[in-house]
């Protein structure tokens, strides 16, 4: 017989950075709340309120909202490494947007240490050292051994290619793991040239 009265000890939501606005000045933390207009941020904000007819499920629902992942088996780091392979790399869009990442070892760690300790409500799952496109590409370039000659990739080609997902590379997010390192989490790749390093590409 179901005990429908039995909880869950703890329950973590993949949730995504899109929530933020796009922004080049603004540092987010978990406490920024807006109204979303974006297809994105729409899209997370709808996400993340349907979790919360989970609460009554479990002792303690965490919301990670998840940056760019970095990891060599596929996701959007392929897309932006393909043309640098072939000679063609540059940055996308403005090149000065920021990219909060991290490394899909410590995305993996962090969801299972998010169970452990109970974590509840919502945290950024970033790393501590967010760069901008640019830096990211030239970080790139140097791992594979390719020159960055062209001029930036215009946002509007890059849109016919990535649809939707064009947000991830095109949109500026400069986020906070304050809260997540003040639970004592201890990230592996804190820079992005070590985790870039790191991964085979």
């Amino acid at each position: 017989m179901v005990d429908i009265n039995h909880k869950l000890d703890g329950l973590v939501s993949a949730s995504a950075i899109g929530y933020y606005p796009s922004s080049k000045n603004l540092f987010y933390e978990e406490t920024y709340s807006y109204n979303n207009e974006g297809f994105l941020g729409t899209v997370v904000e709808k996400w993340e309120n349907s979790l919360n007819e989970l609460e009554v499920h479990t002792n303690k629902l965490c919301k990670l909202r998840i940056g760019l992942v970095l990891s060599d088996n596929g996701g959007v780091l392929s897309k932006m490494t393909l043309p640098i392979k072939m000679g063609l790399g540059s940055a996308f869009g403005s090149g000065d947007q920021w990219q909060s990442w991290i490394h899909i070892d410590d995305l993996t760690e962090l969801i299972l240490y998010s169970l452990e300790n109970k974590f509840s409500g919502v945290y950024n799952a970033v790393a501590p050292n967010p760069v901008t496109q640019n830096n990211l590409i030239k970080v790139l370039a140097r791992k594979l051994k390719r020159p960055i000659i062209l001029p930036n990739i215009s946002k509007y080609i890059l849109k016919i290619f990535l649809k939707e997902r064009s947000h991830l590379i095109l949109d500026s997010h400069k986020v906070s793991s304050k809260k997540v390192l003040e639970t004592g989490f201890k990230f592996r790749f804190n820079k992005i040239d070590q985790a870039i390093r790191n991964l085979k590409l």
